[in-house]
């Protein structure tokens, strides 16, 4: 399953797979999902491992999103 919401991939998925940006993508990460199955979309947010989950998802995000540094030119 392919999906860009965190939270179907939280409540779907055992393992989650990251992917680095652009046209070449790679596999950048894979997360393993250590939520309790059978995961409700109901109960899912009162799951204490949940926001923690949700948060390292976000931060890769995040970063990803972020521009890539300028190259530095010799002096």
């Amino acid at each position: 399953m392919i999906t860009h919401d965190i939270d179907e991939a939280l409540l779907l998925a055992d393992r989650i797979v990251l992917m680095s940006r652009g046209p070449r993508a790679r596999i950048a990460d894979v997360v393993t999902n250590t939520l309790p199955r059978e995961r409700t979309r109901a109960g899912l947010h009162r799951e204490p491992r949940y926001y923690p989950l949700r948060n390292r998802l976000v931060d890769f995000l995040v970063e990803a999103q972020a521009p890539a540094e300028p190259a530095r030119r010799a002096a």
